[in-house]
């Protein structure tokens, strides 16, 4: 990002470690040392979600946290035979 300059690397480092996010950080050195748009990313700290997930989404929503969410999806069943199938009876076992 700012190899070329070592004060700018100093200033960013220190940014981050007083707590600010490293696109502050960045926006704040580019302020300073004049850093072009094009070292900034606009996209820098969004996340774009998948298509197929919004359905889960709201589905996750609904519970306090992570783990809870987690705890009511059920037990994991795994196949671990060589065979394969298109109907899975747990009652054949």
């Amino acid at each position: 990002m700012y190899a070329n300059n070592a004060k700018a690397r100093v200033m960013y480092t220190e940014q981050v470690k007083a707590g600010k996010t490293p696109l502050e950080a960045q926006k704040a050195v580019a302020a300073k040392y004049g850093a072009g748009q094009s070292a900034l990313s606009s996209k820098a700290g969004s996340v774009e979600i998948p298509s197929g997930t919004k359905g889960l989404m709201e589905e996750a929503k609904k519970y306090k946290s992570a783990d809870e969410f987690v705890k009511a999806q059920g037990d994991s069943i795994y196949h671990g035979t060589p065979f394969s199938f298109k109907e899975f009876d747990t009652n054949k076992s």
